[in-house]
């Protein structure tokens, strides 16, 4: 019954298996090549990108011409083909130049915004993958443990039975000894039943299509970098790198220029028109015109949409200052449960996880050779199995708190190390 709990790497540099036949290896970097090649979320925002892209000519684009041909002073009843005197022209209507240089920004920044969305999906998407593969990893330790709880409660079961058959042992501990061992039988179970929809949660992230096959083999173990971490490092690289700071400044920009596009408006546009001319069979007339359009009723619409983008642009700025600070609290938040995530393990694989295993053995041994009675075995066994789960959730909070760090600052704390599958 010796087990060794003494270091994070015992538990973690083993593999994960499921099915019977032909498992696919799969390490996490393949998990999240994966995700991204098969993931439908993320693969819109890669289309929104093509497509915004695609949406920058139509932005700068003229509109469309008009031809004209026109037949003047025909006398009533007559055909048009007896009279030569006709005009065949071409109109262009076009708005003030400096529009057009304006409507580029805006389908320029639409474009950066739609990136900085893509890169926000997938460094999500990324965060989903590593949290799920550990997941699986940390629930697989877990049934471990469990089977081997209930691999000492059948065995003392079983002899328990014998000693009660034998008049040894009395019909209490009998039924203490029989209500542990159906007790560990559901751990089990629920353990198992955990495992399998973590498989299937990470099989839906990387979708299903692809693994079919139930057979999966995890071939990485994940740890935390050892490095310090500085708070004011993560803050700065925050505020550099994030995605979502990006977008929103992106998207501040984009409404300053909806706002110069709402004066703008207030410019004039234009329509330049050329003319062929026929007269008396002499076809060598031409003709040319230039119109303005005025804003003449500004006071109405342009003066709504002048307000309008105005006020969306105070709210672009307010909308930056807010997630700021919700990035900030949320930084500060992971940061601390990791710094604290980091001490529970400590703690438990350095003492609580040595200390709970040796009273387990001494208790087992102590039972066994009459020393000690069933209840401290009970006593010592229940503080076995919760201070295992108690490292297997500090193990979790701190990589999940690590992931986060990671997908708020982009700096990698989250590394794998792959071990030789055996």
């Amino acid at each position: 019954m010796k087990m060794s709990f003494g270091a994070f790497f015992v538990l973690l540099c083993h593999w994960v298996s499921f099915g019977q036949s032909s498992p696919y290896i799969l390490t996490l970097e393949q998990a999240v090549q994966a995700a991204l090649e098969n993931n439908p979320r993320y693969l819109e925002a890669k289309y929104e990108v093509a497509a915004s892209k695609a949406s920058y000519w139509s932005a700068i684009s003229l509109p469309q011409p008009s031809f004209e041909i026109s037949y003047n002073f025909v006398p009533q009843g007559a055909g048009l083909s007896q009279y030569d005197e006709n005009n065949i022209g071409v109109s262009q209507s076009f708005d003030f130049p400096t529009l057009y240089f304006l409507r580029a920004s805006v389908a320029d920044y639409t474009t950066d915004q739609k990136i900085n969305r893509l890169e926000l999906v997938r460094n999500k998407l990324i965060h989903k993958v590593k949290q799920s593969y550990n997941k699986l990893l940390m629930l697989k330790y877990k049934v471990m443990f469990t089977e081997q709880i209930l691999s000492v409660a059948q065995e003392l079961h079983t002899k328990i039975e014998r000693k009660t058959i034998l008049g040894e042992s009395s019909k209490l501990e009998s039924l203490t000894a029989s209500v542990q061992y159906t007790e560990a039988e559901n751990n089990l179970a629920i353990a198992n039943n955990d495992l399998q929809l973590a498989k299937a949660e990470l099989i839906n992230i990387l979708g299903p299509e692809k693994f079919k096959n139930p057979g999966i083999l995890l071939a990485d173990s994940l740890y935390v970098d050892a490095s310090p971490l500085d708070f004011s490092e993560l803050l700065d690289a925050v505020n550099k790198t994030n995605p979502q700071i990006s977008e929103a400044n992106v998207l501040k920009e984009l409404a300053a220029t909806e706002k110069k596009i709402s004066w703008h408006s207030l410019l004039p546009a234009f329509t330049l028109s050329w003319y062929k001319q026929s007269r008396g069979g002499n076809t060598n007339f031409y003709g040319a015109s230039l119109g303005l359009s005025f804003p003449l009723w500004f006071m109405f619409e342009n003066r709504g949409k002048i307000a309008e983008a105005t006020a969306k642009y105070s709210i672009a700025e307010e909308q930056v200052r807010t997630l700021n600070n919700d990035l900030v609290l949320q930084l500060e938040e992971a940061y601390a449960i990791f710094k604290n995530a980091d001490k529970q393990k400590a703690l438990y694989s350095n003492t609580l996880i040595p200390q709970s295993q040796t009273v387990f053995e001494i208790a087992l041994k102590s039972y066994i050779e009459g020393e000690a009675s069933y209840l401290d075995f009970l006593q010592a066994n229940r503080l076995l199995h919760e201070t295992r789960n108690g490292y297997i959730q500090s193990i979790l909070n701190q990589i999940s708190a690590a992931l986060t760090l990671e997908e708020l600052s982009s700096i990698t704390m989250v590394k794998t190390r792959q071990q030789e599958l055996k």
